[in-house]
């Protein structure tokens, strides 16, 4: 047995240099999961209840199992694939939870495989795989909408297998080649430019969005070249495609553990949350970029980058409390390009946090000429940074401060003395339970407000996502507490996330805010609230097809009230039950409020995103209506006219 020698490499690091490295590893590591987990609570509908396995004495499960026994090889030569991960897919896309390696012959064997059809996909360089199809998996706004693209790829690019369940399977597999793109990042004086990051970005509709190709490390930080500055990037799916570089770069300037982390990080693996970007050839901008296609096993060569000489500048600034303009210490300041918001396609955006120090000042380096947006956040970075002085004056704590956003233009020249003052947080606090007084199971609740005043920070990033002010848990005593909020009309929501509860309604005293916004002033503190769940919902299950019975995948099914009002003045359709189409065209939504529905189908997002009584009103006006009563379960067939 090899043993590694862990005092040498303990060795090549001082000790606080070594724990920069684990927890920005670390960091990387919670963020993922976090992600995951986000993406699937939105993405999916909530599940059927299933029965428990019937379970005889001394036997497993009755449920019948199969073993798939096969060979996966590249579909132009037919030479084996070795030593590569193979995963089984559902018809929908979805992952199974089986998986296979091959060995030297390219064979692999999958056990305890459940009655279905399956699609079967080899990871390994080179080869399409379908996240490639599926845009940017760490969008969480990304529905199932857009992966329409990943079911109609399983059936073009992707082998499938029929299981049984009671007989075992061989197959063969014949993974394809994707696209590449290869070429040289050089500076301006023709020096090899060395642990730059590039990406493709995948053109559409005018449209541009990154592009995951598998699911690893190198997926969420990028391709890095090499000390020549080559790079490749291989397993494209066919499509238009602009690329990008990014040097490596460290804006921010105060740092902090965690800043300190962060530039380890960025030291380790090439900093991709840069803004000192390049499209090929030589564009500042996606929209001016030269774009490149790609078909299925194409070989892109020579698609260089030459990196310009360009000045760069510092924004700086100061953050103040807007009471009575006294120095914000300890906030999290982040920067991002206002192009980059847009686009949402940087994953490592976190990089680029700051923080301000004992005089309330901040500071970012090396920028280049453009618009970008500045974020106060006095929440989220105690997570990290608790404040180890404590508050023995009157003044609030700095997590009571709402968050700030402020637009700062940089022209050819350093932008300092930004102010940016805080209004007083307001706070909201209260009781969720039941109808019969009990406490719910709060581990999967969140009370959510949502300012009606606020539309810009619905484009949040990443992080801002992860670290929201605007949400509180619900404890095991079903209390909950929102704090940091700004003031002006806001809507109380509570996120279920797959309990078998519904809201019934939400009270402060005797004012009915179930279907009404809070009208918050700054510093206000809100107590006593009461969330009334229902614990008798309903059930509503059908089928969406055309009318010669072709089922319809991926189209929206949208639940939204009969009465007006109970029509929200500005919502989205996290707002309302909503839910979407599987391959067959089935639907299922659980957790209903009894009342009576409009039942509106819908494929498009961006209005689903800005829903109003307007558009209520003319959505419904063919809507088929529906009344779930208490514990209610109805099946309903709807139809759409045939494509034109």
């Amino acid at each position: 047995m090899r043993h590694t020698n862990t005092n040498f490499l303990f060795s090549l690091f001082p000790q606080r240099a070594l724990s920069n490295f684990i927890f920005a590893g670390a960091l990387l590591f919670v963020l993922f999961l976090c992600l995951s987990t986000v993406s699937t609570a939105q993405n999916e509908p909530l599940p059927k209840k299933k029965n428990p396995p019937v379970v005889k004495s001394g036997t497993d499960s009755e449920k019948a199992k199969s073993t798939i026994r096969g060979k996966a090889v590249y579909d132009d030569t037919g030479r084996p694939i070795r030593r590569a991960g193979v995963m089984l897919l559902s018809e929908e896309g979805n992952l199974q939870g089986k998986t296979g390696t091959t060995d030297k012959d390219g064979n692999f064997e999958i056990k305890d495989v459940t009655e279905g059809t399956y699609y079967i996909t080899v990871t390994t360089p080179g080869v399409i795989t379908p996240f490639g199809f599926s845009g940017n998996i760490f969008n969480p706004s990304t529905t199932r909408q857009k992966d329409s693209n990943v079911i109609k790829a399983l059936k073009d690019f992707f082998t499938a297998v029929n299981v049984d369940g009671t007989s075992d399977t061989k197959v063969e597999v014949r993974a394809k080649r994707g696209g590449a793109i290869n070429g040289k990042i050089t500076y301006s004086d023709g020096d090899p430019a060395i642990n730059v990051s590039v990406e493709v970005l995948q053109k559409k509709d005018g449209k541009f969005s990154s592009v995951t190709l598998t699911i690893n490390l190198s997926a969420i930080l990028g391709t890095k070249t090499d000390d020549r500055g080559v790079y490749r990037i291989a397993g494209l799916p066919p499509g238009e495609y602009v690329v990008r570089a990014s040097e490596p770069v460290t804006h921010q300037e105060n740092k902090d553990k965690i800043g300190e982390a962060m530039e380890a990080a960025g030291n380790m693996f090439g900093n991709s949350s840069s803004m000192l970007v390049t499209f090929y050839p030589e564009a500042a901008k996606a929209e001016s970029a030269t774009a490149i296609n790609i078909t299925a096993g194409q070989e892109q060569n020579d698609i260089n980058i030459s990196l310009p000489d360009r000045n760069l500048y510092k924004i700086s600034g100061t953050v103040i409390a807007r009471r009575d303009k006294s120095p914000v210490q300890r906030a999290n300041v982040s920067i991002k390009a206002k192009e980059a918001q847009a686009e949402k396609v940087n994953p490592l955006e976190f990089f680029n946090q700051s923080y301000t120090d004992e005089k309330g000042n901040w500071s970012f380096k090396e920028l280049p000429d453009g618009v970008y947006i500045i974020t106060i956040n006095t929440k989220g970075i105690n997570i990290f940074n608790p404040d180890p002085t404590p508050d023995k004056t009157n003044k609030p704590k700095i997590s009571q401060f709402s968050k700030q956003q402020k637009e700062v233009k940089i022209s050819g020249g350093n932008v300092t003395d930004v102010i940016i003052e805080l209004s007083d947080g307001a706070s909201i606090s209260g009781k969720v339970s039941l109808t019969n007084a009990k406490t719910p199971d709060g581990r999967m609740i969140l009370v959510q407000a949502e300012s009606l005043e606020k539309p810009e920070e619905k484009d949040e990033s990443v992080f801002d996502q992860i670290l929201n002010n605007e949400r509180g848990r619900v404890d095991e005593k079903g209390n909950f507490s929102i704090q940091s909020l700004p003031a002006g009309p806001t809507y109380l929501n509570v996120e279920l996330m797959g309990s078998a509860y519904y809201v019934k309604n939400i009270k402060v005293g005797t004012v009915d805010l179930t279907y009404l916004p809070l009208n918050l002033t700054e510093g206000a503190d809100v107590k006593d609230v009461q969330i009334i769940l229902g614990d008798d919902p309903s059930t509503l299950r059908g089928s969406v097809r055309i009318t010669d019975d072709k089922p319809v995948y991926g189209v929206g099914v949208l639940l939204i009230p009969t009465n007006p009002i109970k029509w929200r003045t500005k919502a989205s359709f996290k707002n309302y039950r909503y839910t979407v189409t599987d391959t067959k065209g089935d639907f299922f939504i659980h957790g209903v409020a009894p009342d009576e529905y409009f039942v509106i189908i819908t494929n498009t997002q961006t209005d689903l995103n800005n829903i109003n009584p307007d558009w209520i009103k003319a959505s419904a006006t063919n809507a088929r209506k529906v009344l779930l009563k208490p514990n209610d379960n109805q099946i309903i067939n709807l139809t759409l006219p045939p494509a034109q």
